[in-house]
């Protein structure tokens, strides 16, 4: 009985690790389309660079295309975009 919850306890954990990393890579690809709108840049490129090679991947493409360095607005957007989206509701 101990071994069949260890094991249930496990695949829970597993489950809300692979739910948390999807949770990351939404917010992440949320956050790279919003810096690339306001760079003038189409996001499409970004965020597949993401889903294929990572974020710096997809941070490396935007400072390509805009010309500038983005980690610290990328990094700007993603607190600004947290702290939106932990803000009470009215």
């Amino acid at each position: 009985m101990a071994s069949l919850l260890e094991n249930t306890h496990v695949a829970s954990a597993g489950r809300r690790e692979a739910w948390l990393d999807q949770v990351e890579f939404v917010e992440v690809a949320r956050v790279l389309k919003h810096l690339a709108r306001d760079l003038g840049q189409d996001s499409d490129a970004a965020i597949n660079a993401l889903a294929h090679r990572g974020l710096d991947a997809a941070l490396a493409h935007l400072a390509d295309v805009s010309g500038s360095s983005v980690a610290a607005a990328f990094l700007e957007h993603r607190a600004r975009w947290r702290e939106a989206a932990l803000a009470p509701v009215h």
